[in-house]
């Protein structure tokens, strides 16, 4: 027999509107965790972010967070297999600067992770994401460019204006793997920047072999889910999902609002 693995998006997929999970959800998938489903997730959001929206559930096999820079032990934190950047990142980092747009920087620095950025020159839009991380201890205000540019670099994220990313979006897409995209809960543009091939969908193909299945199965909501359902053996989108995810899907499922996963696997697995 095959072994399944099941693994859902969070943002527009698992959690509701509400960027939470709805204690329904929360009671089916502990019942079916606790019956042996193995269920995992795959998120842009790092594990610090994602426990908080996802302490409702007892997860326990590994999940890919960072858009698949780190597959990471949800209990322990501890790092199973990371996908870092070379040294060449930091020219990058440095043009950008030369044209006053200053990155947040994600690094893992004397080996705890930081997210680092120069307070004095953040934009408005940097600041109201960064007043949402105060506690977050991977919070790391800097002075200069030099702090920035510390320790092993994993991930750099700017937030600017949608033409202005998409230059540079264009200028490095050959180089690395560039994401742009409207934030789902603000109407702020993002530009994720990631190593050359790292992806929520090479993580999978890694955590296949970490773990030993071979059947995989997926659900999604956003075009940056296509890339999972170019892996998958089954794909299934949530009924708010994106038209172009719908059209690849194998089925629609319900809305994230209507617990919509979650109702699936306790249909498909009770």
């Amino acid at each position: 027999m095959k072994r399944k693995l099941y693994i859902t998006d969070l943002d527009g997929t698992l959690l509701n509107s509400e960027a939470c999970l709805s204690k329904t959800t929360c009671t089916i998938l502990n019942r079916l965790i606790e019956k042996g489903l193995p269920l995992t997730y795959a998120t842009a959001r790092s594990l610090n972010t994602a426990s908080q929206v996802t302490q409702g559930v007892r997860f326990h096999l590994p999940v890919i967070v960072h858009n698949g820079v780190f597959i990471k032990d949800p209990q322990s934190g501890k790092i199973l297999i990371m996908n870092s950047f070379s040294d060449d990142i930091r020219m990058m980092i440095i043009d950008f600067i030369s044209q006053d747009l200053y990155p947040i920087v994600y690094s893992v620095i004397d080996g705890k992770e930081a997210f680092s950025f120069i307070e004095r020159y953040a934009s408005q839009a940097q600041r109201d994401f960064l007043a949402t991380r105060r506690n977050d201890p991977r919070y790391h205000p800097v002075s200069t460019i030099e702090e920035l540019l510390a320790g092993d670099i994993y991930y750099v994220t700017l937030i600017d204006d949608c033409g202005c990313l998409n230059a540079l979006k264009m200028k490095y897409d050959e180089d690395y793997r560039c994401l742009l995209s409207q934030d789902v809960y603000t109407p702020e543009w993002w530009l994720e920047i990631m190593p050359k091939g790292i992806s929520k969908a090479h993580a999978i193909e890694q955590l296949k072999e970490l773990m030993g299945y071979d059947y995989i199965v997926v659900f999604g909501d956003g075009v940056n889910d296509l890339e999972l359902f170019d892996v998958a053996d089954e794909k299934y989108a949530v009924a708010n999902a994106d038209d172009r995810l719908k059209e690849r899907a194998t089925d629609i499922i319900g809305d994230h609002d209507e617990d919509g996963v979650a109702r699936y696997l306790e249909a498909l697995y009770e």
